[in-house]
């Protein structure tokens, strides 16, 4: 088996459920490891966690590279600028309605995906 570096993850918020599930399950979590989290409590963060990056606010974890979130919130937040070099599927003019929601945009990419290999049905890849 390949061993690969652990996956970087930042907690956003250190309150109740940053401080006494996401950051335990990280770092219990083989393959993860907790690199960041943003909180205005510092002073709580390195009582924890001295090792772990204390990020001052949600525009220094959105400069990451990768950032996940959940749909709701994303679509919030929307029309923040992640990156200049990535396109934004759910923004207006990506083609389709403005409203697109996840399922859609990865119901797409599974259709471009069976196109592309020439899998017509999900019973056409089973061999």
């Amino acid at each position: 088996m390949t061993s690969h570096a652990p996956i970087g993850v930042a907690v956003v918020g250190y309150g109740l459920a940053g401080q006494t599930f996401h950051a335990p399950l990280i770092e219990a979590t083989p393959g993860l490891t907790l690199s960041a989290v943003v909180s205005s409590r510092p002073e709580a963060v390195h009582a924890d966690l001295p090792d772990v990056e204390l990020l001052p606010d949600l525009d220094a974890a959105l400069a990451r590279v990768g950032i996940a979130d959940r749909e709701d919130e994303y679509h919030a937040r929307r029309q923040r600028v992640l990156s200049p070099s990535r396109a934004d599927p759910f923004a207006k003019g990506a083609g389709g309605s403005s409203e697109r929601s996840y399922r859609d945009v990865m119901a797409e990419a599974l259709r471009a995906r069976r196109t592309r290999s020439g899998a017509s049905s999900p019973s056409s890849r089973r061999r």
